[in-house]
């Protein structure tokens, strides 16, 4: 048995339905059931498979006639405009787009992007003073401002006209500006409230034209895909438009970035930006200055281009190491304050600001809690913070009752960001995680895989699985389609890699093979036996090597939900048996060794075996099982996860009755080690001149002379007495705990014998033991083994999506 990491919540889609859809619009059944398990109907099943485009009147957007006009007077008048973003890829995205429309417009403009750590997140009034100074008559914020009520008042103050555009949540009391521009706005009637700061821009423009700006889409697809916003709607619309025009002729800044991310244009897709491109985009305003991506994404010199993509992908590399160090730091901070909680606070003035939202959602991925990670300035006693959520918990929501904590703060559902002097951090970290208690049920706190559909590996074929390209770009709230597969029969599994970190499974069933890889779970192999039934849930793909496409499941979590056999009886030396058995235990696996009822330690592990726990199955009375050395009190039979046989555990009906009670068995081992030899006529007749020879002895002390004359081990040795006692050649000696030689016992075949005819039994089982194949050993071991299906939690849904 294995379990899974998470809970998966598998989609059933309607059959019924699935051939609706199939039928109708001329699709396979697997794409059919991935739009039926996400609950699209018939409309919107069509509006995904067409190649048309959605874009809703900008004027519906509130303020968005009032921002427009201002913005044309400007331009008519000269008056000089001021673009204020964010550092951010949504901001530095909205920034340079605005910047292209501008430039198209002839308008007369300059642009701001605040720096990370001097300034801060937000709309700051210096700058505003700065833009006074300079001439600015408006000023036009994106990505940000939607909080700005003060710099607003102070705008007005100094004579600008202030338009704001901005998608994150707004507070209550708005900023008292010519226009704000926010689809979540309250008295917003616009349709579509999923747009990213660089989707109001996209609007602006689209306002501004008159037309869908489809030049600027590549820098609206960029923003979009970074700030993770859901790829549905019109959201879907702008991607899919600007991923076409960056596969067609991308802009000069885009390809630069395409040459240091060895990126090929025709293979751009929302993946490859948002692990890309964006991370690139993103480490110039984390650990310099965003100003540096703005001008490679509004560059018109490829060499200029070149130069600058080169430094940022140099900081994107540095980025990553400095998120290495704080992420273990910040773990090990976790761990010494007594594990996660409910939520997470943890804070140091040795963390630059700038990746703290990277090692916030490293803390969600290993924890799944809510995390906030904050940077203090030692100078000043300020922290900047990054808080990242886990679904279902709103993040904006929960730091809104600590607001009188903060010095600043903002964001939305799943992402927020702050500023907190440290002396209210103590008082910070009891109200969240008290706020973080009173929201997070046991379900919420579980991580769950939502699955599409549970496929047949005959269903997964090339051109299946190209046909599903149809509903990309997937995304954050249109991921990519996940399928579980059950009870597939594992005929290889190896690790890959130079560092072996991944796995690569063949899976049969139906009359089919599929390759399935995992990445990072290289460990796994070894807890998945060959010949096992193992469920999955994974992306489908197709691999293509030497010109050759296959069919391929990329894994993302598996589970074997029956109790496995390892079969290493081919491979069972001292050394390996030894080696495994500690591979076991440092996984918090309770792993005891059986013997069967003649068995004996191997010479080789003699000593070893007396530090851990032994069993012996039994063959009469009521106990199966029975201790073989003190270890095994310290770890009751009961509780083992992992039984190793060291030979054949004669007789099976006796080891079906471990199955049937054991609730705590996992996996088994099958092992071959050659012990002391068992009975059989030739040593029989040894063994009975040996105890002649004795005359009356105590009973222990005829078992261990036999077992040294005779090469016996001390169990078999013990049986060969029982067996003369039964036929009547033993009999009680004279004095307590003696035995001797019957004097005139009656002539008898060794068969007569219940234990001879048991551990000649035993002998052949032992023999047969060696000789079967998995396949058999499997059936015969594992035949009324208990398969636990519920115990990998599958919830059947009507649907996921």
């Amino acid at each position: 048995m294995l379990s899974p990491k998470t809970r998966w919540s598998v989609g059933s889609p309607d059959p019924a339905y699935v051939r609706e859809l199939s039928e109708r619009f001329g699709i396979r059944p697997l794409l059919a059931a991935l739009l039926a398990a996400r609950g699209h109907t018939a409309e919107e099943a069509a509006f995904f498979l067409s190649d048309e485009f959605t874009f809703h009147d900008p004027s519906l957007l509130a303020g968005m006639s009032e921002a427009a006009e201002r913005i044309r007077r400007a331009i008519r008048d000269r008056d000089k405009i001021l673009i204020y973003g964010d550092y951010d890829a949504d901001g530095v995205s909205s920034t340079s787009l605005l910047v292209r429309l501008f430039r198209m417009l002839e308008a007369e403009f300059d642009y701001r992007v605040p720096h990370r750590l001097r300034d801060g997140y937000g709309l700051h009034t210096h700058y505003l003073e700065e833009a006074s100074r300079d001439g600015v008559k408006l000023v036009v914020t994106v990505d940000t401002g939607i909080t700005a009520v003060e710099q607003a008042a102070a705008a007005r103050r100094l004579g600008l006209d202030l338009i704001v555009t901005d998608h994150h949540e707004p507070p209550e009391t708005l900023p008292d500006a010519l226009a704000v521009v926010n689809p979540k706005r309250e008295d917003c009637a616009y349709p579509f409230k999923g747009l990213a700061g660089v989707g109001v821009a996209f609007k602006l423009a689209h306002a501004l034209l008159g037309r869908v700006p489809e030049e600027l889409a590549a820098w609206a697809a960029l923003g979009t895909i970074a700030d993770v916003m859901p790829l549905v709607g019109e959201n879907r619309s702008i991607v899919k438009l600007g991923l076409r025009q960056l596969r067609n002729e991308p802009p000069i800044g885009f390809a630069a970035l395409f040459r240091v991310a060895g990126v090929e244009r025709q293979e751009v897709s929302s993946n490859t930006i948002g692990f890309g491109l964006a991370p690139r985009i993103n480490a110039a305003g984390r650990l310099a200055d965003a100003d540096e991506a703005v001008k490679l994404l509004i560059a018109d010199d490829p060499v200029e281009a070149d130069a600058i993509a080169r430094r940022m992908d140099a900081l994107n590399r540095e980025r990553q190491r400095m998120v290495e160090e704080a992420a273990a730091e910040a773990i090990e901070l976790v761990e010494r304050d007594g594990g996660p909680g409910d939520g997470i606070v943890v804070a140091s003035d040795r963390w630059n600001p700038g990746i703290i939202g990277i090692v916030a959602s490293r803390l969600v991925e290993a924890y799944y809690r809510p995390t906030v990670v904050i940077a203090m300035d030692a100078e000043s006693g300020v922290g900047k913070g990054s808080a990242r959520a886990i679904p279902g918990f709103h993040l904006y929501d929960a730091l809104k009752t600590c607001e009188s904590l903060f010095l600043h703060f903002g964001g939305h559902a799943s992402a927020a960001g702050l500023s907190i002097r440290g002396d209210n951090l103590d008082a910070f970290v009891e109200a969240f995680r008290n706020e973080a208690s009173s929201r997070l049920t046991e379900e919420l706190k579980t991580p769950v895989t939502l699955v599409d559909a549970e496929l047949d590996l005959s269903d997964i074929t090339i051109d299946a699985i190209q046909e599903l390209e149809k509903l990309a770009p997937y995304g954050m709230g249109h991921p990519a389609p996940k399928f579980s597969i059950s009870q597939a029969i594992v005929g290889e599994a190896t690790v890959i890699g130079k560092d072996k970190r991944h796995a690569k499974f063949r899976l049969e069933g139906s009359g089919n093979k599929i390759e399935a890889v995992g990445f990072g779970i290289g460990e796994t192999v070894r807890r998945v036996a060959l010949g096992s039934r193992l469920s999955l849930v994974g992306e489908l793909s197709v691999n293509e090597w030497n010109g050759r496409k296959t069919p391929q499941i990329i894994v993302k979590d598996v589970a074997v939900p029956h109790i496995q056999l390892f079969d290493w009886r081919s491979a069972a030396t001292a050394s390996a048996f030894r080696e495994r058995w500690e591979a076991a235990r440092s996984d918090d696996w309770r792993p005891a060794f059986l013997l069967g009822p003649y068995d004996e330690p191997p010479a080789a592990l003699a000593a070893w075996w007396k530090t851990v726990p032994v069993y012996r199955l039994t063959t009469e009375g009521d106990r199966v099982v029975v201790p073989v050395n003190v270890n095994a009190f310290d770890a009751p039979f009961e509780g083992a996860t992992d039984l190793w046989f060291v030979n054949c555990p004669f007789p099976f009906e006796r080891f079906h009755l471990i199955l049937k009670q054991d609730v705590s068995l996992c996996r088994t081992y099958a092992l071959a080690l050659d012990g002391a030899p068992t009975i059989d006529r030739e040593t029989m007749k040894r063994a009975y001149v040996c105890m002649r020879e004795l005359g009356e002895s105590p009973e222990e002390d005829w078992i261990g002379a036999v077992a040294r004359r005779v090469g016996l081990g001390l169990e078999a040795a013990r049986l060969a007495i029982r067996v003369f006692r039964e036929l009547g050649f033993v009999e009680e000696g004279g004095a307590p705990g003696t035995v001797r030689i019957a004097r005139s016992p009656a002539k008898r075949d060794l068969s007569e014998s219940a234990s001879f005819a048991m551990a000649l039994r035993a002998e052949t089982a032992r023999q047969e033991w060696k000789r079967m194949t998995t396949e058999t050993l499997q059936a015969r071991l594992l035949a009324q083994a208990p398969f636990r299906r519920d115990d990998i939690e599958l919830r059947k849904t009507e649907a996921v999506g």
